[in-house]
């Protein structure tokens, strides 16, 4: 059932969550404002969705829910930079294209716990280059174009 009125919720909490009313999920609870939305991340799908607060239950810690560990990781890619105005979308969908090759395997380099991100490194099974690698050309594209341009 859904939250009662007088739960309380604060960001950092674990929380299910239900965004179609019938399938329940777990997440921790990233943002809440005073319009009665909670910003989620559903730490089993990866993503980040906004919820009404009644759509959500209070889980501690220590319950049963929480004894299998995270499905979906938060991560970007080792030593690749966002560009300040973000990716272009040719860009996106030739990332994209790449996730959707099978036998991805990623490499875990660090993590930083002040923004909850791992660093990883991706390689396609049996190939030597990285992912990651075929992504530091657009960054020099976008360095040069700035130099020139800017």
């Amino acid at each position: 059932t859904p939250a009662q009125l007088n739960e309380t919720f604060h960001v950092g909490d674990y929380c299910a969550c239900t965004i179609n009313d019938k399938d329940w999920c777990r997440g921790v609870i990233r943002q809440l404002d005073s319009k009665g939305f909670a910003t989620i991340f559903r730490i089993d799908y990866g993503d980040v969705q906004r919820i009404r607060v009644q759509f959500l239950r209070p889980f501690k810690i220590n319950q049963w829910m929480f004894q299998t560990y995270r499905l979906a990781h938060h991560c970007t890619l080792s030593n690749i930079i966002k560009p300040i105005n973000g990716w272009p979308s040719n860009v996106i969908d030739e990332f994209r294209a790449q996730l959707n090759r099978s036998n991805l395997y990623a490499r875990f380099l660090n993590y930083n716990e002040i923004r909850e991100i791992s660093e990883v490194e991706i390689r396609v099974k049996g190939s030597t280059k990285t992912v990651n690698k075929d992504f530091e050309r657009y960054q020099m594209e976008r360095s040069v174009l700035a130099c020139l341009y800017g």
